[in-house]
């Protein structure tokens, strides 16, 4: 991957912390894929355990909108979402599970 890796670090940062919140005392699952469909792509996921079990499970529901405007994030989430989007990336939240985001980020060649 090549980009800004202080500002990567943040987005990733913030996505962690935001997963912790949402699921307060239950535990949280990061796991990380390698995709190749057309282009590389890195993903990872984070929040309920079980929620995802591949990188396909993830990036079918790539379309759907991240919601940034949690509760005590601040503008940790809004930010995070421009960094990745300025990687061309994509963020966005696990349907039926709480607490659970995805993040997408294209691998260089």
């Amino acid at each position: 991957m090549t980009g800004n890796d202080v500002r990567l670090k943040q987005a990733l940062s913030a996505l962690l912390v935001c997963a912790l919140r949402e699921r307060s005392n239950a535990p949280v699952e990061t796991r990380g894929f390698l995709h190749r469909d057309g282009s590389a792509l890195a993903v990872i996921t984070f929040g309920e355990p079980g929620a995802v079990g591949s990188a396909a499970d993830a990036l079918k529901h790539r379309e759907l909108a991240f919601d940034r405007w949690r509760g005590g994030m601040g503008l940790a989430l809004p930010i995070a979402q421009q960094i990745v989007e300025v990687h061309h990336g994509n963020l966005w939240s696990m349907p039926g599970s709480r607490g659970s985001c995805a993040i997408a980020l294209p691998l260089s060649a």
